[in-house]
């Protein structure tokens, strides 16, 4: 009886160190937040609602400068860019980077909302896009998202997994408490964080548990991605018109993305870790971006991958994604205005 009792004091006195010790990490090592409704990733910086707003797309955009050219960009949320403040934004960067070249009379316009598409941006430029008269219109595109959402089809199997997946983003998820397995002392710590790792641990091994959105880097497409890859181009290339319609150049660049960084092997390994029913086929990270150009250089739209120049910046230690929200940091969004600036310069008339 001694000998169970000092087991039962033992264990005991080990899981209070272990939950003390666990209290001590913050979220951002432990991976996820708790809270009233369940489990999340990290907030790796302050989100002010306000400065969220701020440079969102208005009815009414702002008049010109007499003698100043003006360049529209639209996008999504990389565009908004709502985890940082409004003078660190790329629409903001890119303005500085434009003048610091020698064009002081460019102003930036950055359309850009959560969730927008291709279609979307397409539908705003038609409603408000005289109104902002500009001289060149540029889609910040994501590979990631903007061509799955040109299927409805891929779209619905997105809003589908959104409910029944633990997680649909490598760097961890979010979910209610109710898919915790084996959580069943919501105020410690430690059991908070068991409870998430079987969660992410136990997300499946077949392709049914990987984010469709991923299967965009898949080698061989089937008839949704094909059929989602040509009203992609579609929607650009009527982009592209109501551009010129309106007397404006137009533009295509490429957005990176947080796996897309790592390289073709560190970042592929990267998600087989996250989805291991991703090892069963052939992938492809920079296949998108290819099939953007050869479709830009078909149309004689200029075209600018940002992704090749990122992951050079990451192999030398920049960290231009946040880890979790996997969006750029302030440092991303600097980087991305600086290598634009160049691209847009040569675009704009003299």
């Amino acid at each position: 009886m001694k000998q169970v009792a000092l087991l039962v004091l033992a264990s005991a006195l080990s899981l209070i160190l272990a939950e003390g010790l666990v209290r001590l990490l913050p979220a951002s090592l432990l991976g996820f937040e708790y809270g009233v409704h369940g489990f999340g990733v990290p907030m790796e910086y302050d989100f002010d609602a306000a400065l969220a707003a701020q440079g969102a797309p208005l009815e009414s955009p702002p008049p010109r400068r007499p003698g100043s050219q003006r360049v529209l960009l639209l996008g999504d949320s990389y565009v908004a860019a709502v985890s940082v403040k409004p003078g660190q934004r790329v629409g903001a960067r890119l303005e500085r980077h434009v003048r610091e070249a020698g064009a002081t009379q460019v102003e930036v316009l950055a359309w850009g909302k959560g969730g927008w598409s291709p279609e979307r941006e397409l539908a705003v430029l038609q409603e408000r896009g005289s109104a902002a008269e500009p001289d060149l219109v540029v889609t910040l595109f994501l590979t990631l998202n903007d061509v799955r959402a040109g299927s409805k089809a891929l779209t619905e199997i997105f809003r589908q997994q959104a409910t029944r997946l633990v997680s649909l983003r490598m760097q961890g998820g979010a979910f209610p408490a109710s898919r915790a397995p084996l959580f069943f002392l919501p105020s410690s710590r430690l059991n908070q964080l068991l409870s998430y790792r079987l969660a992410l641990w136990g997300r499946g091994r077949d392709e049914s548990s990987v984010p469709i959105d991923y299967f965009v880097y898949a080698s061989e497409l089937d008839s949704n991605w094909r059929g989602a890859w040509a009203k992609t181009e579609d929607l650009l290339r009527r982009t592209r018109a109501e551009a010129e319609r309106m007397g404006a150049g137009y533009a295509i660049v490429s957005a990176s993305t947080p796996h897309g960084v790592l390289g073709d092997e560190q970042g592929l390994e990267r998600l087989f870790s996250a989805y291991p029913g991703m090892r069963g086929r052939a992938w492809d990270l920079a296949g998108p971006d290819r099939r953007l150009a050869r479709f830009a250089e078909s149309e004689g739209i200029p075209f600018l991958a940002l992704e090749p120049a990122f992951r050079a910046a990451t192999q030398r230690g920049r960290q231009l994604h946040w880890r979790y929200d996997g969006h750029w940091n302030a440092e991303g969004n600097d980087l991305a205005g600086e290598l634009m600036a160049e691209f847009i310069v040569a675009l704009l008339p003299e």
